[in-house]
């Protein structure tokens, strides 16, 4: 066993000998006072607040959730004890045996191939399991508890497991064409029950869609009420209790505004800033984001490989993308520095880029940009130095930009030294097109290695 599987037992071991502590004579009186039904609710809040922590993408966040919701399922496992209906030995068990049985593919000699036989054999051993069950549906494991919009997505998985699915997105949309369709025609006539069906209908088909198109729509659902709280709350800190007296027009404008002020993508640009720039920046953060997100917990061991075709390894397409951003940061303050000693400089014009348009918008994939020198297949760079670099030329691309869009239009075609007559917008078009090429490369080098057990 390894030393970082001790660890885990040693911490485990601790954490259940605590939740002893806390149910034993002479422990916490509110421990010792709850029941199996007094617990369930604390269960559940504690998941949403895992799932809530795990959409903000905040890791150190996820942790402590995650060691709440378990201490509360070590807790409940003991009430269960003292009760002398089970223990955690027999929770552990049995999902022990479960995990086994359902993964014949990983501990037996069935051979699967890809995610979709692996969830086809699964469902075809649950439903073998459910023949001693009194409900033997498909649907039975779905708790009627979950959220509605959990449910649905449940069971559409499920249904679609055992056959009963489009083949497609396109009959996904066409069902929603049509339930749409429906609830228009039962709005029309006013009566209640109908749009109450349709509008149940409607919701249904977007789960579907939601389904086929990756996304989990109760996790789609929550981040559109959190973005919507976020942005709501602008309004009331500017209007107060104004805001009824305000018109249609003048709200949805001021709503358009406070988007850019919550979205974390947008920080960066002021309020005047024209709706043009607005794409090209949140694309650019937004494969910030996923790159950075699979270059933190790269795994060590693999950092200093290659692909056994040749090629770099992990570590130097980090070094790589630094290097080049760093670049990119040097054009921005260098063009910056440029404006700035020409003298007073008129702000940007409130028409926007139809007054001034850019020269040279990208339409076409811009040249490669080669590696730089230092970044050769032999060669050893240093993790701290190139995890390092990366975030330094993050901060100096974007740092850069809420100066940048405040001064004259002439500043959107600055030639780039390096790059060459770049504007401003396409080095950000350039930027996300560069990471999403480099995070395409790691997750290739990722799956290489996992496939061939290096």
């Amino acid at each position: 066993m390894s030393q970082s599987a001790d660890d885990r037992l040693d911490a485990f071991a601790n954490l259940l000998r605590i939740v002893d502590r806390l149910r034993d004579p002479g422990g916490c009186p509110w421990d010792r006072d709850q029941t199996l039904e007094a617990t369930a609710p604390h269960v559940l809040e504690e998941a949403y607040e895992v799932a809530d922590a795990m959409a903000r993408g905040d890791r150190g966040v996820i942790a402590g959730e995650l060691g709440d919701l378990l201490m509360n399922v070590l807790l409940a496992c003991r009430i269960a004890q003292d009760a002398g209906a089970f223990s955690l030995k027999d929770a552990a068990a049995a999902i022990a045996d479960k995990l086994v049985r359902r993964h014949p593919h990983v501990f037996g000699e069935v051979k699967v191939e890809g995610v979709e036989q692996v969830l086809a054999n699964w469902e075809e051993i649950k439903r073998a399991e459910r023949a001693q069950d009194v409900d033997p549906s498909v649907f039975a494991g779905v708790p009627a508890a979950l959220p509605a919009l959990l449910r649905a997505f449940r069971m559409g998985e499920k249904a679609a497991r055992v056959g009963f699915r489009w083949q497609d997105g396109h009959g996904a949309w066409a069902k929603l064409d049509e339930e749409l369709g429906e609830l228009k025609a039962a709005l029309a006539s006013n009566e209640i029950d109908r749009v109450d069906e349709e509008i149940g209908d409607v919701l249904f088909s977007v789960v579907n869609v939601a389904r086929h198109a990756g996304v989990n729509p109760e996790t789609a659902l929550r981040r559109a009420g959190t973005r919507f709280s976020e942005r709501f709350r602008v309004l009331e800190r500017e209007l107060g209790a104004s805001m009824k007296g305000r018109s249609e027009a003048e709200l949805a404008e001021r709503y358009r505004a406070a988007k850019r002020v919550v979205d974390p993508d947008l920080r960066a640009l002021p309020p005047h800033a024209p709706v043009e720039w607005l794409e090209p920046v949140r694309q650019a953060a937004r494969e910030r984001r996923l790159l950075l997100d699979q270059v933190r917990d790269l795994p060590t061991d693999l950092l200093g490989k290659a692909p056994q075709d040749g090629g770099w390894s992990m570590l130097q397409v980090v070094e790589h993308v630094g290097l080049v951003e760093a670049r990119v940061a040097h054009g921005l303050r260098t063009g910056f520095a440029a404006l700035a000693a020409a003298g007073p400089i008129a702000p940007f014009p409130p028409e926007g880029l139809a007054a001034y348009p850019p020269k040279n918008r990208l339409h076409e994939p811009i040249e490669r940009v080669n590696a730089p020198e230092r970044v050769l297949p032999s060669a050893t760079v240093d993790r701290g130095q190139a995890f390092a670099a990366l975030e330094a030329a993050r901060v100096g691309v974007f740092e850069r930009l809420p100066e940048l869009v405040r001064i004259h239009p002439r500043a959107l075609t600055l030639p780039h030294p390096y790059f060459g007559d770049l504007d401003v917008l396409q080095w950000f078009e350039f930027l996300a097109m560069h990471d999403r090429v480099h995070r395409g490369q790691i997750l290739r080098l990722r799956a290489a290695f996992a496939k061939d057990g290096s």
